[in-house]
């Protein structure tokens, strides 16, 4: 049976759970709340050393606390009440604590220039009994959302046209709708299937014919096939021009991506890089970014569609001074090692991995090919990041560290780590 208690927030920790104690002085954390809160919570699992709870009420808010812009949003992120500057400083205190040990120095803060209307990739669910579309609750059912205030208003705008025509003439292998924007408007559409439908054709073409849609794609599982238009967009960022297809990763703030790039150029230029070896490449945002700052950009992506991105934005860039492998990076920078002009060439390595974070075999080559003289990391999980710099520690120094608030109004921590090669 669920027990109700009233609790004291003692801290927010990462990712986003208010930190109290129950009467018996068991750790409780809650869904929701906010440092000095003081909230009605319900029990909903218990394990031996903690408990989790489901936020009910605020009995006493905190001064930090705003009203949320949508009734939603603890579908998104319990974030959205709080203060932008609280945020800001709650994120900082986060990474603090979990990098101890590893980091003593200041890290440094790039506030978010928009904390609403960023998000240019946004994936709705489908719900055909329900008739509901949206997103996913903590229960796992489907919530039906109309807009999305994290999102770009040209992906709302699209949302609210292509919702009607869902219900029109249903097509029940569909599982969810994913629409990504470029910098002018332009939307591309992906409709993810359990499988493939007489009547799919015909609901791109109707989602096709929208002001602004310019291709409609079906993903099945790895299968990708254009319905309606194209499959990629193009876009500006930090003065180069890039294309993606429908499921290659880019990131998902563009003003924000820019303050990376301005980071990644600062410190290639600060440590006199000559030869980039770009893991995790994508469509070759980063390596791509600074290209002209240096001799020779070596990319590695393990998405041969992304590949097929790269090479275009490699052309577009124009600078000839790209090669990439597709493959899995934990086996080619073996490769690379193991080439002699490479492994002499090859001075930083630019890393922007998923949120596994770096894979084991990566860490070794990092750690015994000793000319790499620096190490740029890009993050979206401070945990996988503070496993990774804890395995690195004895061979690399941290030289400095960011949080570039790529994701405002929510829990999420990204970062850009500088790392050179400690002397013997």
């Amino acid at each position: 049976m669920s027990e109700r208690l009233e609790l004291l927030i003692k801290d927010v920790v990462y990712p986003g759970k208010g930190l109290s104690r129950g009467p018996d002085g068991k750790v409780v954390f809650v869904d929701g709340g906010i440092d000095g809160e003081r909230v009605e919570a319900e029990v909903v699992k218990r394990y031996k050393t903690y408990d989790v709870a489901r936020l009910i009420s605020v009995i006493e808010p905190s001064p930090y606390r705003v009203a949320p812009r949508c009734d939603h949003y603890r579908l998104c992120s319990v974030y959205q009440v709080m203060d932008y500057h609280y945020q800001v400083r709650l994120k900082l205190r986060q990474l603090n604590a979990m990098m101890k040990g590893i980091y003593t120095q200041k890290i440094e803060f790039l506030p978010a220039d928009s904390i609403f209307g960023y998000r240019n990739k946004v994936r709705f669910r489908v719900d055909w009994r329900g008739r509901k579309a949206g997103y996913i609750s903590s229960e796992g059912e489907v919530v039906d959302v109309e807009e999305c205030h994290l999102a770009l208003r040209g992906i709302n705008e699209v949302w609210r046209h292509i919702r009607p025509i869902l219900w029109d003439r249903p097509v029940e292998e569909l599982d969810s709708v994913e629409i990504r924007a470029d910098r002018d408007g332009r939307i591309l559409v992906n409709l993810f299937v359990s499988d493939d439908a007489p009547a799919l054709q015909d609901l791109a073409m109707r989602i096709g014919g929208l002001e602004s849609v310019t291709g409609v794609v079906r993903i099945k599982g790895l299968s990708v096939k254009e319905l309606v238009g194209e499959r990629f967009l193009e876009v500006e960022v930090a003065g180069r021009k890039f294309r993606f297809y429908a499921t290659n990763f880019f990131q998902v703030n563009y003003e924000m991506a820019e303050k990376i790039v301005a980071l990644l150029r600062q410190w290639i230029l600060r440590l006199e890089s000559r030869v980039i070896l770009d893991l995790f490449a994508g469509v070759g945002f980063l390596g791509l970014s600074v290209a002209d700052a240096v001799r020779w950009v070596y990319a590695v992506e393990s998405d041969p569609l992304a590949g097929k991105a790269l090479e275009v934005n490699g052309d577009y860039a124009g600078f000839g001074n790209l090669s990439y492998k597709i493959g899995n990076a934990g086996k080619i920078v073996w490769e690379v090692f193991e080439d002699p002009r490479l492994k002499k060439s090859v001075d930083t390595v630019v890393v922007d991995p998923p949120r596994t974070g770096l894979s084991k075999s990566v860490r070794e080559f990092l750690r015994k090919n000793s000319k790499v003289r620096s190490l740029i990391y890009v993050s979206c999980d401070p945990m996988t990041l503070r496993r990774d710099l804890s395995e690195l520690k004895p061979v690399y120094k941290v030289e400095r560290m960011y949080i570039v608030d790529m994701f405002p109004n929510t829990p999420h921590i990204e970062t850009v780590t500088i790392l050179t090669r400690r002397k013997k």
